[in-house]
């Protein structure tokens, strides 16, 4: 608790302290000391002696943490099932678990992993994502680093295309929608961060507003595609920005808006006799009429 107090309050050359008293009274160190050693040389931006931990314990705890399957503490409001079997089959849950011994994470792959992300190293962090995904094809946190690689190196449809899978990711995992809500945060910090760079780049605002769909926040999509509209663009920036926000008001119910959003970006296409944008309007057009 002292540790993490310390690491917590940015306190790091007196957590390090702490952790390397802790780690020579012991011949074999916890995991956890590990992981709070690693975060703290990162804290103090001592970057290679972190990789040095780390790569130490990858070797010593690969699978570091392993979580247990949920336990259900609600079946007896649910089922009426009497105490005593309740006991039973809690008793049965829990040596289950331990025999299946829990889901691996491999925290500290994925700690080096954004570590190398955090250096530039994007060669060698998406090698070693790619590693842990195919350890784990469920682990929304290796997905979030690999599209925050992609994002920061500007390769957006492959950033996109990661975020649509682990939107569509079917698993029993309790921390599932924690670990979405967390790959959202990050993911709209990163493109958030070039916007602030480069402000009239017309690209980020649609990635933008594309993640922002994605995770079904409509309101502030139609704001991101509405400034577009307010830079210099092209027709087919244009065009999409409109389609755009007129599905984000279809999604909202607001369909006579969304229509008339439809409606205009076929005029658009019309004008410009642009066959392929004018099919492409009447596809959301007839989803209305």
């Amino acid at each position: 608790m002292l540790i993490s107090n310390k690491i917590s309050e940015e306190n790091y050359k007196d957590a390090l302290i702490i952790i390397d008293t802790e780690m020579s009274l012991f011949e074999i160190s916890a995991g956890q000391l590990y992981e709070y050693k690693a975060n703290t040389l990162i804290g103090l931006e001592l970057y290679d002696e972190a990789l040095k931990v780390l790569d130490e314990a990858i070797e010593k705890w690969p699978e570091y943490p392993r979580r247990s399957p949920p336990f259900s503490f609600n079946m007896k409001e649910e089922y009426n099932i009497p105490d005593e079997l309740l006991k039973q089959e809690i008793r049965q849950e829990v040596e289950d678990a331990f025999e299946k011994q829990g889901i691996p994470e491999y925290k500290f792959y994925r700690i080096k992993a954004d570590l190398l992300r955090i250096l530039g190293k994007y060669d060698d962090a998406l090698k070693l994502v790619d590693k842990i995904i195919k350890l784990n094809p469920e682990l929304v946190e290796a997905f979030t680093i690999k599209s925050l690689i992609y994002v920061e190196l500007e390769e957006f449809d492959k950033a996109l295309d990661l975020i649509e899978r682990v939107i569509r990711m079917e698993t029993n995992d309790i921390f599932y929608q924690h670990d979405i809500d967390n790959l959202k945060e990050l993911t709209l910090h990163s493109i958030e961060k070039l916007i602030e760079e480069k402000p009239d780049n017309v690209i980020y605002y649609h990635v933008y507003g594309n993640i922002l769909i994605m995770f079904e926040d409509y309101e502030k999509a139609i704001m991101v595609f509405e400034k577009i509209l307010d830079l210099e663009s092209d027709l087919s920036s244009t065009f999409d920005s409109c389609i755009n926000i007129g599905k984000c008001y279809y999604e909202l119910g607001l369909n006579e808006i969304a229509l008339n959003k439809f409606l205009y970006t076929k005029q658009l296409a019309e004008k410009e006799q642009n066959d392929s944008l004018i099919n492409k309007a009447n596809e959301y057009i007839s989803k209305i009429k």
